[in-house]
């Protein structure tokens, strides 16, 4: 599959009334894929592949980054993915206090073949613009995901979030707005991989 992939996750508005969006056994069809790419080659790539088994428990989005860099120059790649079904609109449901955001992940390259990979995550889309969990960022070392690991991260508010432009430029003083006066966002995850060199980084990820 190409485009619509997954990440199984929980994210919940913490108001007194909070809406809860989650996926645990992850639907391909329910999700879409948007790769972006700062790097000096642009063929670095960003994908997702369902695995019908070995996830926690069932089936989950094992998700593959190549960064490929030149000589000298650093870059990035990152994979959005979001929920096409995830959807809050804080001028009918309520201005956002905040987000808990909670995943399981595993990471299935050991540091003795890329030394200290793994994955950021957590993103929001509002009003065409992708914002990426800032603080704290997200990954997931080997040495700590070698098996499948829960990864709770509550009280995300916007100042948590940082603007990645279509460029791959994160801009960490663009924000979302969780505001009465916020436009609908759509929620999901986000992949990123940055560095001086290229590598490969694969993770799953699940509930």
């Amino acid at each position: 599959m190409s485009v619509s992939i997954h990440e199984a996750r929980n994210l919940i508005a913490c108001t007194p009334h909070a809406a809860v969006y989650f996926d645990g056994v992850v639907n391909p069809a329910d999700w879409s894929l948007t790769t972006i790419i700062n790097a000096t080659r642009a063929d670095s790539t960003a994908q997702g592949v369902q695995n019908p088994s070995g996830g926690n428990p069932t089936s989950f989005p094992h998700i593959g980054h190549q960064l490929l860099v030149g000589p000298r120059f650093s870059g990035a790649v990152f994979s959005m993915h979001l929920n096409n079904n995830a959807f809050c609109n804080p001028s009918t449901q309520g201005g956002i206090t905040c987000i808990d955001y909670s995943k399981d992940s595993i990471n299935f390259v050991p540091d003795t073949i890329v030394p200290g990979n793994g994955q950021g995550s957590g993103v929001i889309l509002q009003n065409g613009n992708f914002y990426r969990q800032q603080n704290p960022i997200l990954v997931m070392p080997y040495s700590e995901y070698s098996s499948w690991t829960a990864h709770p991260v509550p009280g995300l508010v916007a100042a948590d979030f940082a603007l990645v432009t279509n460029a791959g430029v994160v801009m960490a003083g663009n924000k979302p707005d969780f505001s009465l006066f916020g436009s609908t966002m759509q929620l999901g995850f986000h992949r990123g991989n940055s560095g001086n060199g290229g590598y490969n980084t694969e993770c799953g990820i699940d509930n």
